[in-house]
Formats: C-alpha cells, sequence, structure tokens
C-alpha cells in the first residue's frame, strides 16, 4: 500500500503532466477533470487539498475525496505548473523554477495550484544543487500549508538537506516549527508522527542511535499512522541497530520489511538499509560472499525501484552509490586479473551513472571516491 506522501507525489505528477494550457478566462469557467480509482471521471471544482485529500465544489456545498479514491487530476488552469513539470522532467532546473514561481504568482492564483507550485520551486531548487534556496522553499511550504498535501514531502526534502549538508541543528528546527504549525492547523495525530517519524533520520549518529530507537520504536504504534510509515519507521530501528554495532538484529528486521506490501520507496530504504549493515561487514571481514549479498541489495534499489516523475530520488542515488562502492571493495579482495579489472569497471560505470542522473547528489562524493581510476589515468 502506497502511503499518503507517495500517493500524493503520483497524483501530482499525473496531473501537471496531463493538464493543457487554457486561456485564464476559459479556465475559471471550465471544472477540474478528477480522474477517480474505481475508472470514473468527475468534473468539480477543486478548492482545497490537505494531507487527507481534496474538497470539490457541488450545486449545493462541498464534497470531499481521500487520495486512495483518486487517481490523476487535470486542472482547468495550470500552463506555468505544466511548464515547470515538463523543465524539471528535462533537467532544466532554471525554468522550472522560473515557471513555478509564474505559476504561484499569479493574482487570485487557486490554493491547489500554487500550493502545488511552491513545492515545484522547492523540488527543482533542491535538484538543481541550491540547497539553501530549496531549505527556504520547503519552509515555505511548511509555513503557508501546515497540513497541506505536500507537508511530509517537505519535511522529507528538509531531512535529505541536513543529511547532505551537516546542518541538522538548523533543519530540525525548520521541521519543529513545521510540525507545531501542523499541530495548530488541526493536522491528525497519526499523520504528526509519520513527520516525525521521516524526521528522526536526523538523528542516527552514534550519540543518539538508542534513544532514537526508541523514539522509531514509540512512534510506530502511534494510532492512524499508515502502513508505510510504519514500516519506514521499522527501518529506522533497524539503522539505528546497525549504529550500534548490532547487525543481525538489524538484518532480522529489514528483511521482514523488505517481503511487506509497501511503497517502492519504502522497499528502496528497506534494501539499502540491508546492503549497508552487509557492505559494512563484508569490507571489514573482507568477505567476497557478504559483498555479494549487499551488492544485490543495492541494486534492488538501483534498477527495480526507480523513482517515477517527481518522487524522491533520495534512495535511489543511494543504491547507486553504495553498488559502486560494492564493485569496488569486490575488486579489491577479488584474486583474479581479469574480474578484478571488470569489477573496477562496473564500480566506474555506477559512479558515472549517479554523475549523469543526479549531478549535485550528496552521494556523489563517496561514490566518485569509491570508484578507481581507469587504467593509465593520472
Amino acid at each position: 500500500m502506497r502511503s499518503t506522501h507517495a500517493r500524493a507525489l503520483a497524483i501530482l505528477a499525473a496531473a501537471i503532466l496531463a493538464a493543457a494550457p487554457t486561456s485564464v478566462r476559459a479556465a475559471q469557467e471550465e471544472p477540474d477533470s478528477i480522474r477517480l480509482a474505481n475508472g470514473k471521471t468527475q468534473s468539480a471544482k477543486i478548492q482545497t487539498e490537505d494531507y487527507k485529500g481534496l474538497t470539490i465544489a457541488l450545486e449545493k456545498g462541498t464534497s470531499q475525496l481521500n487520495w486512495k479514491d483518486v487517481k490523476s487530476i487535470q486542472y482547468a488552469q495550470a500552463a506555468e505548473l505544466t511548464r515547470g513539470t515538463d523543465a524539471l522532467a528535462s533537467g532544466d532546473f532554471d525554468g522550472a523554477v522560473e515557471a513555478f514561481t509564474a505559476a504561484a504568482d499569479v493574482e487570485k492564483q487557486r490554493q491547489p495550484i500554487k500550493q502545488s507550485a511552491i513545492f515545484g520551486i522547492a523540488l527543482a531548487k533542491h535538484r538543481k544543487g541550491d540547497l539553501d534556496g530549496a531549505a527556504t522553499a520547503y519552509k515555505d511550504v511548511l509555513h503557508e500549508y501546515p497540513k497541506g498535501r505536500f507537508a511530509l514531502s517537505a519535511v522529507r526534502g528538509l531531512v535529505s538537506i541536513g543529511l547532505a549538508t551537516g546542518k541538522t541543528d538548523a533543519v530540525q528546527k525548520s521541521i519543529d516549527d513545521g510540525i507545531a504549525a501542523a499541530k495548530g492547523a488541526g493536522m491528525e495525530a497519526g499523520s504528526i508522527a509519520e513527520m516525525s517519524i521521516v524526521a528522526s533520520r536526523l538523528k542516527e549518529d552514534p550519540q543518539t542511535a538508542a534513544r532514537t530507537r526508541e523514539s522509531y520504536a514509540t512512534a510506530e504504534k502511534s494510532p492512524g499512522v499508515s502502513p508505510d510509515a510504519v514500516q519506514l519507521a521499522r527501518i529506522g530501528q533497524a539503522r539505528c541497530l546497525a549504529v550500534e554495532q548490532k547487525g543481525k538484529e538489524a538484518e532480522a528486521i529489514l528483511k521482514q520489511v523488505v517481503t511487506s506490501d509497501s511503497s517502492p520507496a519504502v522497499l528502496a530504504s528497506a534494501w539499502n538499509a540491508l546492503g549497508s549493515v552487509a557492505m559494512d561487514e563484508g569490507k571489514t571481514k573482507r568477505d567476497s560472499n557478504r559483498l555479494y549479498e549487499a551488492l544485490f541489495a543495492f541494486l534492488r534499489g538501483a534498477v527495480q525501484y526507480v523513482p517515477a516523475g517527481i518522487d524522491p530520488t533520495d534512495e535511489h542515488e543511494r543504491a547507486i552509490a553504495g553498488a559502486s562502492k560494492c564493485f569496488k571493495f569486490i575488486s579489491e579482495i577479488e584474486s583474479k586479473a581479469d574480474k578484478k579489472k571488470l569489477y573496477a569497471e562496473r564500480s566506474r560505470e555506477k559512479a558515472d551513472q549517479l554523475r549523469r542522473l543526479y549531478p549535485h547528489s550528496a552521494h556523489m562524493d563517496t561514490a566518485s571516491a569509491a570508484a578507481p581510476p581507469k587504467a593509465g589515468s593520472k
């Protein structure tokens, strides 16, 4: 089952990629087109979108639709939003920021489109490598729409930036402010707990791992937490156990998670965590079998769970970088010259793939350092 966060991202991607430019006047007179999960289509004006679903205007009053019941949306007015999404997909991050900014600035712009545009600005700046600008935009999402559909996504983006820059204290402060605003806006306790689960990744260092593991365990049992969030909390507990040098206990948890009916993003996270545990042991013991286990785990995330549209890319980046490092470590303990050369080349290929797909990835340095130079290069 996909989390509310993942479903919201998929719906947004489908919606803004499908939306067709129209004149503002015509768009104002047209209803939005909502394709439902049951295959039917409903034409209605969308008034608001929050973490639970969307509110539509009917002839008499309003009605709410949950995200699980919505497959895609075609907004009546989304020309700049469409342009921004096209630019983002093609790697034109400056063009995406320009278009999303225009979409957010349109006079009397509707809440659903403006909310999506502000989140689009954050995404484009994040992928561009403008981490300070992205952090500001993610904070804007939390400030303007504290219980909006992208609140959890904004927290996830801030965590990614905190881990990449080491500015965990500043990021934690922004997330705490966002969670306080969400509580004040009436967000349900289960969704608040999910935000805390995502944010806890900032505290998985050796000094705080034990306390963070307990926080994950508590959040996992919070009423109203989605199945995906439960699995993320379990993955977090496993990562903390690994930090505490309890690899076997961590693996036992992760092997259960990877067999669960969870979203691709959750499964990618679990496989990456499994890969890290096996790689650390294999590298320390120079155990090729453990390194092969790690490699296959990372390749799951690199090949099987590729993010689509505007889904988060962190785990995909982590998987590619992990595979590059595994290939390098295997090449170092391989005794046969031809295989040693082959695995060294595979390591370089994965590092090149990461550089090509995510030129501003926070994992670039570790992948590049892992990949040995080509023969004859200086």
